[in-house]
Formats: C-alpha cells, sequence, structure tokens
C-alpha cells in the first residue's frame, strides 16, 4: 500500500471479541469450548492463542510449544488445523 501523504504504510485492523460467562459464572470465550490458535486470516503476522476456558496453565506448555512451531514453521507434533480460527465460527 502506498501514500502520497506520507501516512504509516500499514493498514489498521481491529478485532472485537467479547467474553460472556455460562450460567455456572465461567468465562466462556469460544462456542465449541476448543482453544483457538493460529494466524488470523488476512493478518498473516497476528498469531492468537486464546479460548482455553480455565484450561490456561494446564494448557499453557502445550500451546506455547504450538505457538513457537508456528512462528518459526516447524511441522509440530500435532495438527494445528482443529485449532485454528479459520471456517470455525
Amino acid at each position: 500500500m502506498s501514500s502520497d501523504s506520507g501516512d504509516d504504510e500499514h493498514d489498521s485492523s481491529s478485532i472485537s471479541m467479547t467474553a460472556t460467562l455460562d450460567s455456572k459464572g465461567n468465562l466462556v470465550l469460544v462456542p465449541d469450548g476448543k482453544p483457538v490458535i493460529g494466524f488470523v486470516p488476512d493478518m498473516p503476522n497476528v498469531l492468537i492463542a486464546t479460548g482455553h476456558e480455565g484450561s490456561g496453565l494446564t494448557l499453557a506448555l502445550g500451546t506455547a510449544e504450538m505457538v513457537t512451531d508456528m512462528i518459526v514453521g516447524n511441522p509440530g507434533k500435532v495438527d494445528f488445523s482443529p485449532f485454528s480460527i479459520k471456517n470455525r465460527f
């Protein structure tokens, strides 16, 4: 993207997320209850790891390993596709 006015050459984008509580007071972030881990479509430099729904500490090491593999381009020990945001919501 070029700009004649000298503005920043990067597009600005925003992501809106809503947090809700279920009937037991648990924080529910994703409809299917599965974490979202991976790159955001149309934003190749943005990677998210969210929606662990109370299991964040338990899943932290596995999530960190997946994120690291995604960033450096390793194939990973597990299939990344079930955690992708693409085509899930």
